[in-house]
């Protein structure tokens, strides 16, 4: 009887995905142990490399692309490497009362003692569908031509049909007034180029005005000599949108079903530990009405606990359900601000999210390492109008939306912004850890 191969890295949710080039997604796989290619050791892990296990029999690839055979990475006793490599062999190789090798990381559960599940992604599992570059073991990017097709402003999309509506990005933000802006402060001006399929329809231009008609301008530009940890947290030319005021789309944009939303948010070192210690992340984008805005960090609460920083929930509502209870998602495994050891002794600065809605209206929220770190559940009950997730995408304004009026600044984002975009589909869980990953290594700084 054959043995199989048993991996489990995460709960199964909606979230969980067939293929994944990143390890990220895969909840469970099971690989008939007949198609073991090889296994190789390094450090602290051993990888298991299969054959004939991708999604794909073939594929049309280019010269110098190769799709990766599907492999798992696990985790193991440091020292104890070629041990466990061994006792996978010894088992494959004698008769057993169990032809099941379990490698469960969320029951922490091993046919194997060498498995060592107290490391993060102790098990991480690759069915990769992307072709990668056979000299950089990176994905692709295709050739030349492809590259240029795909890409905006050094992000590739990996496809045309990923390109987004509206990208918003340093390399058309301008200002004819790069001081702060005050009340009466009229000949400040701000205007930002549209760099997605959208075109010229959504530039923003002199439209940087506060709400309530204070005359101030509602954004200003860092200067690229600005693009440090201390000035902006970003490590390009950014946006720095005021309190209480927001940039208005001169066309609204509006997507009945699935889509996805990006965006890259700098704070200082001193608005990481005092000023968003103080206060939650306010809305990103939003309507006129405010019958819709997105993603608002609310119900913050302190913790002491690893990892450090703070628990959140998420709220995000659609148009058309005004004045009812935004749909709501408390953030798996991750605080913002992150205040952890990974960034040794500098907290982290700049954070990318990526917001997918699927056909079915299920809502997925990525951080900077492409983790899902936040899942809305489908919600569609015509009975009901709280905590709906479907309903029109309708973004009129960035940096907040008509709701931040008031004297507090609790909905206000009040950030710098370095990108900003829109695509008009769900490009799934690969490719948003892709644009995620790529956005966070271009946008975070390093000094």
């Amino acid at each position: 009887m054959s043995k199989f191969f048993v991996f489990r890295q995460a709960d199964e949710s909606v979230s969980s995905t067939r293929v994944s080039n990143s390890g990220k997604g895969i909840s469970s796989l099971a690989v008939p142990s007949d198609s073991l290619s090889f296994i190789s050791s390094e450090k602290g892990a051993i990888t298991i490399t299969f054959n004939n296990s991708n999604l794909f029999d073939s594929s049309q690839l280019t010269e110098g692309e190769s799709v990766e055979k599907t492999n798992v990475r696990v985790s193991c006793v440091d020292g104890e490497e070629n041990d466990l490599i061994r006792s996978i062999l010894e088992f494959l190789s004698r008769t057993t009362t169990s032809s099941l090798l379990v490698f469960d990381s969320v029951a922490s559960v091993s046919t194997f003692r060498q498995v060592d599940f107290s490391q993060d992604n102790s098990i991480l599992i690759k069915v990769p569908s992307y072709p990668v570059d056979t000299i950089t073991k990176d994905v692709s990017d295709g050739d030349a031509e492809r590259e240029f097709q795909t890409s905006i402003a050094d992000i590739n999309y990996g496809s045309v049909d990923n390109l987004p509506l509206v990208d918003y990005n340093e390399t058309r933000v301008a200002t004819s007034d790069g001081g702060a802006a005050t009340a009466g402060d009229i000949d400040g001006t701000f205007a930002w180029g549209n760099s997605g399929t959208g075109g010229a329809t959504y530039d923003i231009a002199n439209s940087g005005w506060a709400d309530g008609g204070t005359s101030a301008p509602a954004a200003k530009i860092l200067a690229e000599s600005s693009t440090t940890r201390a000035a902006s947290g970003l490590a390009t030319i950014s946006a720095t949108i005021n309190f209480q005021t927001f940039l208005a789309l001169p066309t609204a944009l509006t997507l009945e079903e699935d889509y996805t939303v990006y965006f890259v948010v700098g704070y200082t070192e001193a608005q990481v530990t005092t000023s968003i210690g103080a206060r939650n992340m306010g809305f990103i984008y939003g309507s006129n009405n405010g019958d819709c805005f997105g993603i608002q960090q609310s119900k913050a609460v302190a913790v002491e606990e690893e990892p450090k920083g703070k628990t959140n929930v998420l709220n995000i509502r659609h148009d058309g359900f005004g004045g009812h209870v935004a749909a709501e998602a408390e953030m798996i495994d991750y605080s913002f601000p992150s205040l952890n050891s990974e960034y040794s002794d500098q907290n982290q600065v700049c954070y990318v999210f990526v917001v997918r809605r699927d056909k079915d209206f299920n809502i997925f929220v990525h951080n900077h390492l492409g983790d899902v770190v936040a899942e809305f559940p489908s919600f569609t009950d015509p009975s009901s109008q709280n905590g709906r997730t479907d309903g029109n995408l309708l973004i009129e304004t960035i940096g907040g939306c008509d709701l931040i009026t008031s004297p507090t600044q609790s909905k206000s984002f009040g950030g710098n912004l370095a990108r900003f975009g829109v695509i008009e589909k769900d490009i799934g869980n690969d490719q948003a850890v892709s644009i995620a990953q790529q956005m966070f290594a271009k946008y975070n700084p390093t000094s």
